[in-house]
């Protein structure tokens, strides 16, 4: 079921949980140059980036009411900050189709692309959100839900599969 949004959607307490889990998210990131010690940020990713994978399921889904022109998103604005602090640990495999049991397709990822990509396709919706304007809200709020189901949520998973085993096979 979709709901419309309203002057009062954003006051709705999942989607308060959940812009706060952005911001937090978005901060963190906004600070990568501050960073030194990488165990440290790789556990506190690690806790941002579950608690967003949590408020995300609880998104609802947007009828949309209004038209509404692109906004530039913030792609790769850290990507390079990250990709120096992990340094060789960014890279890793990943499955392309986890579920084909037959071919199994390999691919390398990078931590820091899903880092960087997570981190643009949340702070584009939530600048928009923050103009508080219903069609903003709006683009935001099914930028979100919908980023979570196609795109930004894989980047997420991926992510967060790479640094529990950086963590917790004493690689870091």
């Amino acid at each position: 079921m979709s709901i419309i949004v309203d002057s009062s959607t954003s006051h709705l307490p999942e989607i308060k949980s959940f812009v706060e889990a952005v911001r937090q998210y978005c901060k963190m990131i906004e600070s990568i140059d501050n960073q030194k010690e990488l165990c440290i940020f790789l556990r506190q990713v690690a806790a941002s980036i579950a608690h967003l994978y949590t408020c995300a399921f609880d998104l609802p889904k947007i009828s949309l009411q209004y038209k509404f022109t692109k906004v530039i998103s913030k792609s790769g604005e850290y990507e390079k900050s990250l990709s120096s602090l992990l340094g060789s640990y960014n890279f890793y495999n990943i499955s392309l189709a986890p579920l084909d049991l037959t071919q199994p397709e390999l691919a390398i990822g990078a931590l820091s692309d899903d880092l960087g990509e997570l981190y643009s396709d949340l702070k584009s919706a939530l600048d928009c959100f923050d103009r508080r304007e219903l069609s903003y809200v709006e683009h935001s709020l099914w930028s979100w839900k919908f980023g979570f189901e196609t795109h930004w949520g894989e980047h997420l998973t991926n992510a967060l599969q790479h640094i529990h085993f950086l963590l917790f096979d004493q690689y870091v």
